[in-house]
């Protein structure tokens, strides 16, 4: 909608107008500006003129002069905002919509020009309807980079002065994406013959790179405990005795336990690593037969007479 003032000026005996806008000369009718005109504050003026017979006061006529204020390129363009925050899920897909920024300029025809992104290298990009959408899936990694900070630039066709920028910052939402990892894929325990319910045999330890419940992780036994002689911390992943395992002497008892870590999202995520357990029995020399024979003649010395007659424990 157009903006339209009326002004009143009156030209006999060079009586001064009513308003500062315009003046006019009372001999030749020229009609001049007084003061800038901001077209964005009024678009038209009416003015009202009247010539008054300097020999007879009571002769007058009236004209109407409407003054169209022509635009200038006075004004730059602006963000709805001047910093733009919103968070996304990590790993969001090429092309997904981000953000919409908005920009204004009073001049006539609104804003005319192009919009970039300040760096370039980051991993969005914005259409000329100011939409910043994602340009690279592969570097939203939250486990990588938690957030980014950039500028958008709006400015003027054809190249002038008249810029704006907005500062903008995407914080990356965690995903699940992770899997709990062990230090090591293989664990070694043992079991002696004076343990006792309730000591520890071995802990294990994973880490996950995820955040919160994704990142939390509970550790459970799920094959090789089928006779129940172990049991499992599922906070700090420690393993101990519960149940005596009765040793045999000189013979190793083995135990291969399968374990696994996993986090709690809402889908979760897990791994499993080994854990061998041995329980040596007690090791006493043995004989290998109950009954040895042998021979030796008369003057005879420094000769064997039974070999091989013992053996140490198992390994």
């Amino acid at each position: 909608m157009s903006r339209h003032l009326e002004s009143l000026i009156l030209s006999s005996f060079g009586t001064p107008t009513r308003d500062n806008y315009f003046n006019i000369d009372e001999s030749t009718g020229v009609i001049s500006v007084t003061t800038a005109l901001d077209r964005e504050e009024f678009e038209q003026i009416t003015v009202y003129i009247q010539a008054t017979q300097q020999d007879d006061a009571s002769k007058t006529a009236n004209a109407v002069v409407s003054v169209t204020i022509e635009d200038v390129n006075d004004n730059p363009p602006e963000f709805d905002q001047d910093q733009y925050t919103v968070s996304i899920p990590e790993n969001s897909p090429q092309g997904q919509f981000v953000l919409q920024t908005r920009v204004t300029d009073l001049d006539l025809g609104g804003f005319m020009g192009t919009l970039q992104i300040i760096p370039d290298s980051v991993p969005f990009s914005i259409s000329l309807d100011g939409t910043i959408q994602v340009k690279s899936s592969a570097d939203l990694d939250r486990e990588t980079t938690d957030s980014f900070s950039f500028q958008v630039e709006a400015q003027e066709n054809p190249p002038s002065t008249n810029k704006a920028t907005a500062d903008v910052t995407i914080v990356l939402l965690d995903e699940n994406d992770n899997s709990p990892q062990f230090t090591t894929p293989k664990y070694e325990g043992k079991v002696f013959s004076n343990q006792t319910s309730g000591m520890q045999v071995v802990k294990v330890e994973a880490t996950d790179l995820d955040e919160g419940s994704n990142g939390e992780i509970s550790y459970s036994i799920e094959f090789g405990n089928e006779k129940g002689h172990f049991e499992m911390n599922e906070n700090d992943g420690e393993i101990t005795l519960v149940k005596e395992i009765s040793l045999v002497d000189n013979k190793i008892i083995e135990f291969a336990l399968y374990v696994t870590a996993k986090d709690r999202g809402a889908i979760s995520r897990s791994t499993s690593a080994i854990v061998n357990v041995k329980a040596p029995g007690e090791s006493h020399p043995q004989f290998l037969r109950d009954t040895y024979q042998g021979q030796v003649e008369e003057d005879q010395a420094d000769t064997d007479i039974v070999k091989d007659t013992m053996k140490g424990p198992s390994k």
